[in-house]
């Protein structure tokens, strides 16, 4: 039993605005995914809180970083203006990249904004006038193993293993291929030299979650509300059953909500994980969809809701 507000938070992070903009039209002919997004490489960082020595770098994370959504952007300045010539989607949307926008291009046009001592006075000065934990974090991070995190190549999320505390910073590089071509988010860690014990190197990445998180921010909507932990792991198909009850007050549980617009749809259909039949065929017979990797994840034990705010703007719209 698990409350609708108890989504597995700081878990499960969007890579951009445009993952999360084509996230539920990629899944509206379950199990098959519609996407032209595929994942060749990620580099996940966090906040270093170990005494570990290796894997470990001085980042600059960027909240702007590879955006190409003007209104998405955080930090409003010359410097995040959108390259209208950059990679576009087939419907035109703009992709991410290092050339979705002008940060990159003048972040390393200067190759003194990469010593660590001067990153964090010329990001907050009048070249870039950013906000630290806002729209930019300095942050001496490591480099997530395999095993400590999981990400969706056609999707276009990552998912963290570890636990995430509220005051760690969570970054990313990545490269996909879209459309039959490459592009890239970020800097990798073989993407340039440490440097010397006095001007370090940082490297730029796409910051995910900052030390303060605010919902205020673009960056607040890419942390996903549509997974959820039901405390069980390796999930057999024949003995798991799920459903969405709603409690009407002195009435009991009901698996419909009463007096609405929906009231005769079974809630498990209205949020969009009763559509297919045991056979996957598209044909709603009242059970949980186990569609191992995109509505459930058995190993883990992780439910995923096919739309982004199940129990927030998905609801509203059916309402």
């Amino acid at each position: 039993e698990v409350r609708a507000d108890e989504y597995d938070e700081n878990r499960h992070f969007l890579l951009s605005h445009f993952n999360r903009e084509t996230f539920e039209e990629s899944l509206q002919d379950l199990p098959t995914i519609i996407s032209q997004f595929k994942i060749n490489r990620i580099e996940v960082w966090i906040t270093n809180d170990r005494d570990q020595t290796e894997g470990i770098r001085e980042l600059v994370a960027l909240a702007d970083l590879g955006e190409g959504f003007p209104d998405k952007i955080t930090n409003v300045h010359p410097s995040t203006t959108v390259n209208q010539n950059a990679g576009k989607s087939i419907d035109g949307k703009i992709l991410p990249s290092n050339d979705a926008n002008r940060l990159y291009a003048d972040l390393v046009s200067n190759p003194t904004n990469r010593f660590r001592q001067n990153a964090v006075g010329r990001l907050q000065g009048p070249a870039f006038d950013m906000e630290q934990s806002r729209d930019f974090e300095r942050v001496r991070a490591r480099l997530l193993t395999q095993s400590e995190f999981s990400f969706h190549p056609d999707l276009g999320f990552v998912s963290v293993n570890v636990n995430v505390r509220p005051d760690q910073v969570l970054a990313v590089a990545y490269e996909y291929t879209y459309n039959g071509k490459v592009y890239k988010v970020g800097e990798f860690s073989n993407d340039l030299p440490v440097g010397d014990t006095t001007n370090l190197n940082v490297l730029y990445t796409r910051m995910l979650k900052s030390t303060t998180p605010r919902v205020d921010v673009p960056a607040w909507d890419l942390m996903m509300k549509n997974f959820y932990n039901i405390g069980a792991y390796q999930v057999n198909q024949e003995d798991f059953r799920l459903d969405i009850t709603y409690e009407d007050p002195g009435k009991g549980e009901k698996r419909f909500l009463p007096t609405s617009s929906i009231a005769n749809i079974p809630l498990i259909r209205v949020f969009d994980v009763d559509q297919l039949n045991v056979q996957l065929d598209p044909q709603p017979d009242g059970i949980f969809d186990f569609v191992p990797g995109l509505t459930i994840y058995p190993r883990n034990g992780r439910i995923m809701f096919p739309v982004l705010e199940p129990f927030g703007q998905k609801l509203t719209d059916e309402i």
